[in-house]
């Protein structure tokens, strides 16, 4: 029950003489307040905020109540624990702000230690701050990025599989996709699963370079999550076709035939035969 000032009235009588004579006079007494009583957090105070949130931005405000009345009922905030700095009270609205850059990544919920006085009780609560995730993260394609694929393979034969990396803590910020940012005619790429399979039996060509085509192929991939606003990278991905060993070798002759002098040295050179 809320305390309240109260006031006491007495009435005084004064009687003189044999005759009966009297007066009265009203007499103020003030009930004065102690600060007996202590302060009381109104609710458990929780609350979310994003990670982007900017410096000096309110975050939640603490409360209490008192059933002292006058000065005895107001209370002054601190924190025990500020998350290293991360936040700040004020002392008479028990406003919190916040004061240095968040981080979902790396620090997902606070939990604060409030104190609350009135000059003579001390009581304490906890504050919730949950930090909710923001695309801030580009995905990122790892390794490998280089893939060897024997040629003469039959189509819709795998090639490999491209794996992606978000730092981004929550769905859709983290769901990845994959594409092609050019077509390609030679392979598919599987938007979900980032496999690589082949569209055409590719076949190795020796009279080009290994590294170009018709021997290897470029392909470039983009990445990109669901988050909003959307993030991407990109990043080239090599597949080199690899010779297979399917043809004999053949001699550049069908005979060959020298004469050998009966002086020749054993290990001396007879003939010299070649083969492709």
């Amino acid at each position: 029950m809320t305390k309240k000032n109260n006031t006491k009235y007495m009435f005084l009588s004064l009687l003189q003489g044999t005759a009966s004579l009297s007066s009265t006079s009203s007499v103020q007494i003030t009930i004065l307040d102690e600060n007996d009583e202590s302060p009381a957090f109104t609710r458990i105070f929780t609350t979310e905020i994003p990670e982007s949130m900017e410096v000096g931005t309110f975050v939640i405000q603490v409360t209490t109540v008192d059933d002292d009345i006058g000065d005895n009922a107001i209370a002054t905030y601190s924190l025990f624990d500020d998350a290293s700095g991360t936040f700040l009270i004020e002392p008479v609205s028990g406003n919190i702000t916040l004061l240095r850059p968040l981080n979902a990544e790396l620090i997902s919920s606070y939990r604060l230690r409030v104190s609350a006085t009135d000059g003579s009780h001390d009581v304490q609560g906890n504050v919730q701050i949950d930090i909710t995730d923001v695309n801030d993260n580009s995905p990122v394609i790892q390794l490998p990025v280089s893939f060897d694929f024997p040629e003469m393979m039959p189509v819709g034969s795998t090639v490999g599989t491209l794996q992606a990396t978000d730092a981004d803590i929550e769905e859709p910020n983290n769901k990845v996709y994959f594409s092609l940012k050019l077509a390609s005619s030679y392979f598919d790429l599987d938007s979900d699963t980032g496999l690589i399979t082949s569209l055409e039996e590719l076949t190795f060509d020796p009279t080009y370079p290994m590294t170009s085509l018709p021997n290897k192929h470029e392909l470039l991939v983009v990445a990109r999550d669901l988050g909003t606003p959307t993030r991407s990278s990109e990043r080239v991905i090599y597949i080199n076709v690899m010779d297979y060993n399917d043809h004999a070798p053949v001699f550049e002759k069908s005979r060959y035939r020298t004469a050998v002098p009966e002086s020749t040295r054993i290990g001396n050179g007879v003939i010299t035969v070649k083969a492709v």
